[in-house]
């Protein structure tokens, strides 16, 4: 396989924006387009959801370099229901962009997630998820998991949080014939995360996640990822965003490189 292929806001108060929203989460659930193996989830959350719904949609330009050099669009959307005692996430997204004259799309998510909430630091969660991305020879990946969610610290505006959880993966790799990397894989795995928000002023922040993620049976197996982006408020429910992706894998599959980098420019629209 070659290196190079062509490949925070109020909640929604009625009944009408929730069922745009989970037409919008379920369009971008059916883009036919794979993802990284490793996404931020982090970025998504909202921690001030009140009960109810609310939501929001993206669109950013991606300028990646590593296993691939191009540029490309990326859509997502997010639809959250929250309650005195839990709240519930689903996130969906895709890209698609064009080379040479012609249309492609590589990567693809869908992830849910179940936050039991209370009042104190503590938060139990469960999650559940599938993607894909032909950049990285990834056909299929699926996982489920659970951990908890502490709240380090909290002050003017700027919040700590630490995470950490067991999950199952499995993967199925398009690697050629005689690779040594195995096609299938099935890996019990450490997921830790360390995220901040940082409040800048009334309509600016930046936000900023580590990832490490060992097996359990062999901590030299671990994928890295390290996500800084500004938000800053533009007019109502519109935002702009610029983020720095590095991701890293110890053992990636056959010709694939273990370092990436993205930076991406987009809007957000929160409802």
């Amino acid at each position: 396989m070659m290196r190079t292929r062509n490949p925070e806001q109020s909640p929604g108060s009625g009944w009408s924006r929730a069922t745009l929203l989970a037409l919008l989460s379920a369009a971008l659930c059916g883009t036919a387009a794979p993802v990284t193996a490793q996404v931020n989830i982090e970025q998504l959350r909202r921690e001030d959801a009140d009960r109810g719904f609310s939501g929001s949609a993206g669109l950013d330009l991606a300028f990646r370099t590593g296993n691939v050099e191009i540029v490309k669009f990326d859509m997502s959307g997010r639809l959250d229901y929250a309650v005195d005692d839990f709240r519930t996430f689903v996130t969906a997204g895709g890209d698609f962009g064009w080379e040479g004259g012609n249309t492609f799309s590589s990567e693809a998510i869908a992830h849910f997630r179940q936050v039991f909430r209370g009042e104190g630091r503590v938060k139990p969660e469960l999650f559940q998820q599938v993607n894909y991305d032909k950049l990285r020879a990834l056909q299929f990946r699926g996982l489920l998991g659970g951990g908890v969610r502490f709240t380090l610290a909290r002050w003017n505006g700027t919040r700590i949080w630490f995470g950490t959880a067991y999950m199952f993966e499995r993967e199925h790799l398009d690697l050629p014939a005689g690779s040594i990397h195995p096609a299938r894989t099935s890996y019990h795995r450490w997921s830790n995360y360390l995220s901040s928000r940082l409040r800048l002023s009334d309509n600016a922040g930046v936000v900023w996640t580590l990832y490490a993620q060992p097996r359990f049976d062999d901590f030299g197996d671990v994928r890295v990822l390290a996500d800084t982006r500004l938000v800053t408020g533009v007019a109502g429910p519109a935002a702009l965003m610029v983020s720095f992706l590095v991701r890293w894998d110890s053992r990636p599959p056959d010709e694939i490189e273990g370092l990436d980098t993205a930076l991406r420019t987009g809007i957000r629209l929160s409802f």
